[in-house]
């Protein structure tokens, strides 16, 4: 056997490790900015969700205080019974 590897074994040892290297980096930020992508989509399904679920409360609130305000005041229409 010889003392070790030839310098040209070694360059293309490392050559291939930084081409794998390269290639896990590029495929984990891939995935990393698709789910970000899919993260940035979910709030705004949220952020739509929750305009919508504010509205509506507010409109059922503001039903409940009609309905209110006609049990408080009596008919103006009605004869009293003497």
């Amino acid at each position: 056997m010889g003392e070790g590897l030839a310098s040209d074994a070694v360059s293309g040892l490392i050559g291939g490790i930084f081409d794998l290297f390269r290639e896990i980096v590029r495929d984990a930020l891939n995935y990393m900015y698709a789910h970000n992508g899919r993260l940035k989509q979910r709030g705004d399904e949220s952020d739509v969700s929750i305009a919508s679920f504010l509205d509506k409360a507010a409109a059922l609130e503001r039903e409940m205080a009609k309905v209110l305000e006609q049990v408080e005041q009596p008919p103006k229409n009605e004869k009293l019974e003497e």
